[in-house]
């Protein structure tokens, strides 16, 4: 070609020579794929073939260790204690709570067994004013049974509680089930106190009801309401631990936080 230097004619001409052999090459290689796939590819001869691998063996139960082989039950078994009849008498439970959602709870305390709630719709009244409520347990042991607002609150927030026997012929809780709706207010020029613990001193391991279980307070001036059963009760400033302030139901339904309790932590009104 006129004009054109013969380095750049000879470059083009490789160019071409080797884009014909690429295709060459893949026209080649789709054709043997092709024949491959209708044919069916064959090893050569003299190659090994994989080992099929052995069948895993069939599924068996591992013998027992020697402390279960003496207590465990066979398996698929179903055999369970026979129930147990229960009756479970509430004396001097408030008219406002002989209703549902307020029931009674009863757990076993020596072992796994069932959890039982009884709400007081169930319940039959007594010509002495006492509520009954009859139910039966898997077993014989010690059971605890509890008074409580609502079936979440019957583990820690209970309004009262026993333990008794069950299996020894005297199949019969009897529950003191009195409370009182206790006015907790501040003292005499405290607007706003607390948040406070609230704790029973004969229990460490019960918790205020509902919202209070969070803290028990008073805001504006504005008084506030909770049932508590009978017993002794302390009010707590969960940042001073030695501000306190003890008082026990019935003997007082009204509890005014002391100045010491209630004194603002700011300085301010």
């Amino acid at each position: 070609m006129p004009g054109l230097p013969e380095a750049f004619i000879r470059f083009v001409a490789y160019i071409l020579i080797a884009l014909l052999l690429a295709t060459a090459l893949g026209i080649g290689g789709y054709g043997a794929l092709l024949a491959m796939r209708r044919t069916g590819s064959v090893a050569p001869a003299g190659t090994p073939m994989p080992t099929p691998p052995e069948p895993l063996p069939a599924p068996a139960r591992l013998p027992a260790g020697s402390e279960f082989a003496r207590t465990a039950p066979a398996s698929g078994s179903t055999e369970r204690s026979p129930r147990q009849p229960l009756t479970i008498v509430l004396r001097d439970l408030p008219a406002p709570l002989r209703a549902d959602p307020v029931g009674v709870s009863v757990t076993p305390l020596d072992g796994p067994g069932d959890y039982i709630w009884l709400p007081l719709s169930l319940a039959s009244p007594m010509p002495n004013g006492d509520l009954e409520l009859a139910t039966s347990v898997f077993g014989t042991g010690e059971f605890a049974a509890t008074v409580a607002l609502d079936p979440f609150a019957a583990k820690a927030s209970w309004l009262a509680r026993t333990t008794a026997r069950v299996g020894t012929g005297q199949d019969r809780i009897v529950l003191d089930a009195a409370a009182a709706e206790v006015t907790l207010r501040p003292a005499e020029g405290v607007r706003h106190a607390g948040p406070f613990w609230l704790r029973r001193r004969d229990a460490a391991e019960w918790q205020a009801p509902g919202a209070a279980a969070a803290g028990v307070s008073v805001r504006d001036g504005k008084a506030s309401l909770l049932w508590l059963g009978h017993g002794d009760y302390e009010l707590c400033d969960p940042l001073r631990p030695e501000r306190t302030h003890a008082f026990t139901i019935p003997a007082t339904t009204t509890v005014e936080l002391s100045d010491a309790l209630a004194a603002p932590r700011t300085g301010r009104p």
